[in-house]
């Protein structure tokens, strides 16, 4: 009698166990299934914010429109920077190319008209045309930064901090897509040698990137791929010289 209800009570918290089994089941299939359902409608309210007519190629037609477009992007990038936990703080001038009679600041993103923005630095500083055409003949074939710390210097980040507080200051950050950039860089400093500034990048970089992967691109590609007829690996044919012992972008992406 003992043993058959003792039989009884295993049969019953046995079952308990599969049911509760079973309902852990179905609450993590609920779980996922709601997860799933909040994370597409995150993607999509995202996805139409970024394809919206704030970044699709506008026809701007007044300075009006423009402003409007500007002030709408600001907008949407406070909207999802808000929820983020961590942002970025400049504690530093290091970085940041100021021109303080004309309450400027650029932070350059490099690959994203940097090079072009060092020159643009020196008719807004106000120079002649005789002091600019002085400072581009004195540092030609240097590295532009050069060029903009002539009117740019580095300064602390409490005279930082004074100029964005001017009511009437003005801050530019230009950005571009990331890919677009890492092509760019690929393109500049490693595809390609000339300068003294391409060689110093084949030295810092594309010796090593070469050395790391050449192997493994001539078993993928074969060895043809890296002859003159090729352009070395290059997928078009460049006017700048280019050599096999320079990267190829498939190396480069590893």
């Amino acid at each position: 009698m003992l043993i058959g209800a003792s039989y009884e009570v295993f049969r019953i918290v046995q079952n308990m166990i599969k049911m509760k089994r079973i309902q852990r089941l179905i609450m993590i299939a609920l779980g996922t299934i709601i997860l799933s359902f909040l994370v597409l409608l995150s993607s999509r309210a995202l996805s139409q914010d970024l394809t919206s007519p704030l970044t699709a190629n506008l026809k701007i037609r007044s300075q009006t429109e423009f402003h409007l477009l500007m002030d709408q992007r600001i907008s949407l990038i406070d909207h999802h920077c808000s929820n983020r936990s961590r942002r970025a703080n400049i504690k530093s001038g290091q970085d940041l190319y100021p021109l303080p009679e004309q309450s400027f600041i650029w932070c350059p993103v490099y690959k994203a008209a940097s090079s072009n923005w060092m020159y643009n630095l020196l008719p807004l500083s106000g120079l002649s045309e005789y002091s600019i055409q002085q400072i581009r003949e004195q540092y030609h074939y240097k590295h532009p930064n050069l060029v903009g710390r002539e009117v740019a210097p580095v300064l602390s980040y409490p005279d930082i901090k004074e100029i964005i507080l001017e009511p009437e200051s003005k801050r530019l950050l230009i950005v571009r897509h990331p890919f677009d950039r890492l092509v760019s860089a690929f393109r500049d400093k490693l595809e390609r040698t000339g300068d003294a500034g391409q060689d110093m990048y084949y030295n810092m970089y594309g010796k090593n990137i070469v050395k790391k992967y050449r192997e493994a691109a001539v078993q993928r590609f074969g060895q043809e791929f890296f002859t003159e007829e090729n352009n070395f690996g290059s997928p078009i044919s460049l006017k700048t010289p280019r050599t096999a012992d320079l990267p190829s972008w498939w190396e480069f992406v590893q």
